[in-house]
């Protein structure tokens, strides 16, 4: 057998197996899911599920799926709020109309602890997806997916609160309950391997991390479309290995043979190719190089993706800590402004990115010797930090030390400017008396502390 028709066989048994789920759907949901499942395009499935709301009697027997659905789109987009109040409107309807140990009351439970977890309420979360798992025990004695989604999203959570034993335990579990239930080759297969992968990346251990995601990766490059999510991050998880233990030309190596197969690939991905093209950035040679392929990418994903998506983000932001490093403030601000506007449209207020970015375009205005706006920003950053539950208290001193750093510039300045302003008024007849030279301010760097990292979709 051919390697391409033994692909054509992993993506018929794939396709025979999300038919069997979609059988839990009637064709007024499962349509919206497919927008944003199987197609990502989020902005139509928002609507086509708010549009089912406002025509749809709350009594309809489809009605509690809708909010549910509408949920899964906001928490697809990152929008937690949203998300948790779709989820809970689906909760408390699915309660008044089944009995308390309903499979659909579990899913609901599951959904509101997975928006917990990204919020920071993990034993909430905890509570919900152990409650959701219990449940689903008194309904199904033997495998079934949900509870091996559910199971995946405790390893999730205890990977989290860096319980790693617990995480692999979970983690594990849920892979051999997929191996049963799932064909060889399944995206919720290589999704817990790549889990795997990230337990042993936060241990250190890059090689087995990377044995993982490989394996992650080949099998989703099996039956996914180029352009899926899922292969997207698994190739940039390989990438960061590579970066994370000093292999960059390595990394550029993989990136140019994965640039090479997609442009010779009937159906390429120019998605895909904007992520390749990004990770050439991260690893090439000098900025200039640097640059010109982040830009390059910045072209691609602002061409094809909403103006919002996190890549989208991540770009400009890497633009600006280049130009940054380059001590071209100017030009490091204007990008870091794009992205915190598109951060502040995607992200939940308090989301620490947002404060990352609130800090770093203070850190740039410092740098500009603009004392006021820097002071500005660092106090914003100060007080979005400070809604945070999950708050570094080393990060809260970092910034109050920047604040008190600000406020000591601020009064030097408006020191001299009196003694200036004095000496004019004495000495108006002396108007090229000389003032003292400003203090040298050493640079600030860009911000390391706070890792940057993407969150994370639990697909539903």
């Amino acid at each position: 057998m051919t390697a391409t028709d033994e692909r054509s066989v992993n993506i018929q048994e794939y396709v025979n197996a999300k038919r069997k789920q979609m059988d839990d759907f009637s064709p007024t949901v499962l349509f919206g899911r497919l927008l944003f499942l199987e197609l990502g395009q989020m902005d139509k499935a928002e609507k086509y599920f708010r549009m089912l709301l406002k025509t749809l009697p709350p009594e309809h027997e489809d009605f509690a799926s809708v909010c549910n659905n509408l949920g899964n789109v906001f928490y697809g987009k990152y929008q937690l709020d949203l998300a948790l109040n779709c989820f809970a409107r689906a909760y408390i309807l699915r309660r008044q109309s089944l009995h308390s140990q309903h499979p659909q009351i579990a899913a609901s439970l599951f959904n509101i602890g997975c928006v917990l977890h990204l919020k920071g309420h993990h034993q909430k979360a905890l509570y919900c997806l152990e409650k959701s798992l219990n449940i689903l025990d008194n309904n199904y004695y033997n495998d079934h997916q949900l509870k091996a989604m559910i199971i995946n999203g405790i390893g999730l959570l205890y990977r989290d609160k860096k319980e790693y034993k617990n995480a692999f335990e979970y983690f594990n579990r849920a892979l051999d309950m997929y191996k049963r239930l799932l064909p060889e080759q399944h995206p919720d297969i290589a999704s817990c391997l790549g889990n795997i992968g990230l337990v042993y990346e936060d241990l250190l251990d890059y090689d087995q991390a990377l044995v993982y995601y490989r394996r992650a990766f080949e099998m989703d490059k099996n039956i996914l479309p180029c352009a899926h999510e899922n292969l997207i991050n698994d190739f940039n998880r390989i990438i960061d290995i590579f970066k994370k233990t000093g292999e960059d030309d390595n990394a550029l190596e993989y990136c140019q043979k994965m640039l090479i197969e997609q442009l010779n690939n009937e159906q390429q991905s120019n998605i895909f190719v904007g992520h390749i093209v990004k990770n050439m950035g991260d690893v090439a040679q000098n900025v200039t190089e640097s640059i010109s392929y982040y830009r390059k990418a910045l072209v691609i994903f602002e061409q094809l993706l909403n103006p919002t998506d996190l890549v989208t983000i991540y770009c400009l932001i890497d633009i600006s800590h280049l130009y940054w490093k380059c001590h071209m403030f100017d030009d490091a601000l204007n990008y870091q402004l794009k992205a915190l506007d598109k951060q502040q449209k995607v992200l939940h207020a308090e989301h620490s990115e947002i404060v990352l970015s609130l800090e770093n375009i203070g850190r740039i205005y410092y740098n500009m010797q603009k004392w006021q706006d820097a002071f500005y920003y660092f106090k914003k950053a100060l007080n979005t930090l400070e809604l945070n539950i999950k708050t570094d208290r080393n990060n809260l001193e970092e910034i109050q030390s920047l604040i008190t750093l600000t406020e000591r510039q601020m009064e030097k300045h408006i020191q001299e400017r009196y003694e200036t302003t004095t000496n004019v008024v004495v000495n108006n007849n002396k108007s090229n008396t000389e003032i003292g030279a400003r203090e040298d301010i050493p640079t600030i760097t860009a911000e390391t502390n706070l890792p940057m990292t993407m969150p994370s979709y639990l697909s539903k």
